[in-house]
């Protein structure tokens, strides 16, 4: 039987103890969260000397509060950083700019929290938002400082997983007063290229939702109308 050996090395250090990691997969950057500042190292640059490392990319933030997530879009010209459970702060490194949203758990008026949030890099959302009350999908209009949101999915989640090379989100939905054995994640599928699938079923599917150009089209009349 083959053995297979599996070789660790340090690609990098930090320099405080309360530091943490964050693996971004879709923005291609590992996260460190330091007291003062955020820094993405782009994967590549991992083990290669601080100079290089700064040539090949690496983004530095100052951090102003608690962190309990981030993520870059795909342009690395935004981060959106979740302050607390229904709050996003959004920085346009560019511009300098930075602005906050308070999401909307869907209208739900029992407790909800944020679960994740993903960029997405399609025509019907540039930011999705998942609560414990559903999703949220928001188009980042930067002249404005400012997150439009464009459709809502109302559904009690536990638990998410999102693919960005799919753009598939798997929500694991709550129920009471216990799940029945049954129970099967709901699947919430984003179209990259927009373009119309024809039906094979005319009746559609509870367990999975679709997001095609008619939400394209919305989208952009939203981003043309502002908030």
């Amino acid at each position: 039987m083959a053995a297979a050996h599996v070789v660790c090395r340090a690609v990098c250090t930090f320099e405080d103890e309360d530091s943490q990691v964050r693996l971004d997969e879709a923005a291609r950057r590992l996260i460190l969260i330091r007291h003062r500042e955020f820094v993405a190292l782009p994967l590549g640059s991992l083990g290669q000397p601080p100079s290089a490392a700064t040539d090949a990319g690496t983004i530095r933030c100052d951090n102003g509060g608690k962190v309990e997530n981030l993520r870059f879009s795909l342009t690395h010209r935004f981060v959106a950083v979740q302050r607390s459970d229904t709050t996003l702060e959004l920085v346009d490194l560019t511009q300098g700019n930075t602005f906050t949203h308070v999401c909307r758990g869907g209208g739900s008026k029992t407790r909800w929290r944020i679960l994740g949030f993903q960029w997405t890099g399609t025509p019907v959302s540039d930011l999705l938002v998942v609560t414990s009350a559903g999703v949220e999908f928001y188009l980042v209009l930067p002249e404005r400082c400012a997150l439009k949101l464009v459709k809502t999915v109302q559904h009690a989640v536990s638990w998410c997983v999102y693919s960005h090379e799919t753009r598939l989100l798997l929500l694991a939905p709550t129920h009471r007063p216990r799940p029945p054995p049954s129970a099967l994640a709901l699947a919430l599928t984003l179209n990259p290229r927009s373009r119309p699938r024809p039906r094979q079923n005319p009746r559609p599917n509870p367990g999975q939702v679709r997001l095609l150009a008619r939400d394209a089209a919305a989208a952009a009349r939203h981003r043309a109308a502002g908030p």
